[in-house]
């Protein structure tokens, strides 16, 4: 087990406008993760605004407070890299995950594939990304997706030819009676296509007239499914992905 990749999923609620009180949060599972051993603890997608912030993201001050604590977030990684997600402001507003390590935001993946349907309304607040999003955590090549990317092949198909073997997927996803089996036959078919192994990372919670199930996944490069998480509660989820 010396050469595999230890890593953390951070199965939580997120409420919508609690900024500083999911950064604390995260803080705290960061704390748990690192004393565990994990390289990385990814959270959920839109980790610091919860899903979906709507009307909030019009607000300039909405989006510096979830920049600043953001930046706080990252200046307290000691040794661990975190993945969390936000919404990133550069005079458009991006549905983005942030890679935080060594102190500062390494680096940062947009959400590519924005849905429009049923009760999602992505395309209002946001403007989709064009890049693929790959990173090196102890000699593993990680590539980035944010939800709905995952659902689309090209996202996949793109980070597998930047080198990635394992990819890790950040979800809003709403739950339903079909759900699991659609999640768990859209991952299969994408691991086998890219032959990567992927860490899917749902929310846990409420909001409004939608419920999110967490049932978080890993699914091998073969796309047989590794482990199921429980649905509907909080957990810190533990993988080890190797090579």
């Amino acid at each position: 087990m010396a050469n595999t990749f230890r890593f953390a999923l951070a199965q939580h609620d997120f409420p919508v406008g609690a900024v500083a009180a999911n950064a604390a949060k995260a803080r705290e599972l960061m704390d748990e993760a690192r004393a565990g051993g994990a390289a990385l603890v990814a959270f959920p997608e839109l980790t610091l605004s919860g899903y979906p912030p709507e009307d909030l993201l019009l607000r300039p001050s909405f989006l510096a407070a979830c920049q600043q604590e953001l930046d706080g977030l990252a200046a307290s990684t000691n040794g661990l890299a975190a993945l969390v997600g936000f919404p990133h402001s550069e005079g458009e507003v991006f549905n983005a995950a942030a890679l935080l390590r060594e102190g500062c935001v390494a680096q940062i993946a947009h959400k590519q594939a924005l849905p429009n349907y049923g009760v999602f309304d992505d395309k209002r607040y946001f403007r989709p990304g064009h890049a693929s999003a790959v990173t090196t955590l102890n000699d593993v090549r990680i590539g980035l997706l944010i939800c709905e990317d995952v659902w689309r092949s090209e996202p996949a198909a793109a980070v597998a030819r930047a080198g990635a073997e394992l990819i890790v997927v950040i979800n809003a996803s709403p739950w339903d009676d079909t759900k699991q089996d659609e999640r768990e036959a859209i991952l299969s078919s994408r691991a086998k296509e890219t032959g990567c192994a992927i860490a899917y990372l749902n929310l846990v919670g409420g909001q409004d007239e939608v419920v999110y199930d967490g049932a978080s996944l890993l699914v091998n490069g073969d796309g047989s499914i590794a482990a199921r998480a429980p649905a509907f509660v909080d957990a810190l989820l533990w993988a080890s992905f190797d090579p």
